[in-house]
C-alpha cells in the first residue's frame, strides 16, 4: 500500500486513510501525521484552513472563546492594551473612547468630564460651571471672576458704569 504522512495543518480519519483533511479556520496542527486538530486557544485565532499555529489576537481585540477564526474588536469605551487578550476593559471614570478598536482611553478634556465607567463620550460642564483639569469625574462652579459689581464680569461693570455716566452726564446737559 502506499501511505502517505499526514501533513501538519491537516489530520486523517483513520487508519489506513489515503486522505488528509485540512484543519478548519478556528483549528490547527503543528504536528505531521496527527488524526486531529486543535482548537485555538482564548486570546488566540486562526484565520484560515491548514495552518500550523495560532495567531494572539493583537492589541485592542480580544478572544474569549476557543476555536475561533478572528478576534473581536474593543468596543467603544473600552479598551485592549495587550496582544493575547481574553477580555475587553472599560475605560475607568474621567476617560473615554469614541472609537472601537483601541489599546487606550482618552483623557476627558479641560471644561468637559466624564462620569461613569465604559464611556464613549465626554460631556461639556453645564453653564455656569468648569473644570480646569483633564481626567476629571464632575465640574465645579465657577468662581466670582472679581469684576468691579460683585457677580458681574469686569466688562460688565464697566460697561453698565460708562452707560450710567452718559445718562447723567445727557441730563446735566438738558
Amino acid at each position: 500500500t502506499n501511505c502517505k504522512i499526514v501533513p501538519a495543518g491537516h489530520y486523517s480519519v483513520g487508519l489506513g486513510s489515503v486522505d488528509f483533511i485540512a484543519c478548519t479556520p478556528g483549528t490547527y496542527q503543528p504536528t505531521s501525521g496527527m488524526s486531529d486538530c486543535i482548537d485555538a486557544d482564548q486570546g488566540n485565532y486562526v484565520g484560515e484552513s491548514s495552518q500550523l499555529t495560532q495567531t494572539p489576537c493583537s492589541e485592542g481585540t480580544y478572544q474569549p472563546s476557543t476555536g475561533s477564526s478572528e478576534c473581536m474588536s474593543a468596543d467603544a469605551g473600552y479598551f485592549v492594551e495587550a496582544a493575547g487578550a481574553t477580555e475587553q476593559t472599560p475605560c475607568e471614570a474621567g476617560s473615554y473612547q469614541p472609537i472601537e478598536g483601541r489599546s487606550n482611553c482618552i483623557y476627558s478634556s479641560i471644561n468637559y468630564y466624564v462620569p461613569e465607567a465604559g464611556s464613549a463620550d465626554q460631556i461639556a460642564c453645564p453653564q455656569g460651571e468648569h473644570q480646569p483639569t483633564p481626567g476629571q469625574i464632575g465640574c465645579i462652579e465657577k468662581e466670582d471672576e472679581g469684576g468691579l459689581l460683585p457677580g458681574f464680569s469686569s466688562f460688565t461693570a464697566l460697561t453698565m458704569l460708562l452707560g450710567a455716566a452718559i445718562m447723567i452726564s445727557n441730563r446735566e446737559q438738558k
